[in-house]
């Protein structure tokens, strides 16, 4: 059997993939949809963009970064547009050096998620949106995004309903679970994490659909997450999603009422009961 480094290969057929939305014709057509904000698909994604609101608008001017957002940098492109300092990253700058010629973004940088260019505690939030589950080492990219943050990031995910897949790449679709968020931050003696679970429906076509009241796919696509909240609500399945917020250190009043005005669940962790002595044990220690 021939040994392989699946990270390196990951990271190549990712390069490969994002590549061909330059250089074909068909998939360039496809990824001209992602600058328009007049169809189906782009109404999706405004959806869960709000859910950035109670950050941006709580916390107005933070800075931020964006990872794995390869589409033109539309992530960043939302916070910029809401006011806030933003650089968009990606593993390869094919979209993102033209979203940034053309005006798109205001600043991007060629990072992989997993091991980031950038200094500890270089930026307010980091958002990651529908990337996570692309990393072949997603827990090694939680914890880089986690290390050039100060006060948060943001994770948009599917929620871990306890199938196994792996995409066409091969890479092991991560999906994240309630309980692995407030363990991660329990680790970390992080003070809270805010949690939202909702639904989303991807049908063929939306990317072109034009957004109107008489819209099929809209109608289609909307009857369907109300039939998947219908079923959360009786207790039947899962959300299909995740929006998280790790708080590396607790938000102001207006940020909490914000979130739970938006039906987060703001949760309050335990306090590590060992901490105040580990700090009195070093303290003694640097001072010997």
């Amino acid at each position: 059997m021939v040994e392989i480094d699946f990270a390196q290969l990951s990271y190549s057929n990712q390069r490969e993939h994002l590549a061909k939305y330059m250089a074909d014709p068909e998939k360039r057509m496809c990824a001209n949809t992602w600058f328009r904000e007049d169809t189906v698909d782009a109404w999706r994604h405004r959806r869960m963009y709000e859910m950035l609101d109670p950050l941006l608008t709580g916390d107005p001017g933070s800075s931020w970064l964006t990872v794995g957002d390869g589409r033109w940098g539309k992530d960043a492109r939302y916070i910029h547009k809401k006011g806030g300092k933003v650089c968009a990253t990606d593993i390869t700058p094919n979209l993102l050096e033209h979203a940034k010629a053309i005006g798109f973004i205001p600043e991007y940088s060629v990072e992989n998620a997993e091991k980031l260019s950038f200094a500890n505690g270089s930026y307010d939030y980091v958002l990651c949106k529908e990337a996570f589950h692309h990393f072949p080492r997603p827990m090694i990219a939680l914890y880089e995004m986690l290390r050039v943050a100060t006060k948060g990031i943001v994770l948009i995910e599917p929620n871990d309903n306890g199938a196994d897949g792996f995409e066409e790449c091969g890479n092991y679709v991560y999906s994240l679970s309630r309980r692995e968020i407030v363990k991660v931050a329990l680790a970390l003696s992080y003070p809270c994490v805010a949690i939202k679970g909702f639904n989303d429906c991807f049908i063929r076509g939306v990317e072109h659909e034009k957004l109107s009241a008489q819209s099929y796919l809209l109608k289609k696509t909307i009857h369907r997450i109300e039939a998947m909240d219908k079923a959360c609500r009786e207790g039947t399945c899962d959300y299909f999603m995740l929006a998280t917020v790790f708080f590396i250190e607790k938000p102001n009043q207006e940020v909490i009422d914000k979130l739970n005005k938006d039906g987060f669940a703001l949760m309050e962790l335990k306090a590590n009961p060992l901490l105040d002595k580990l700090a009195i044990s070093a303290d003694t220690t640097s001072s010997s």
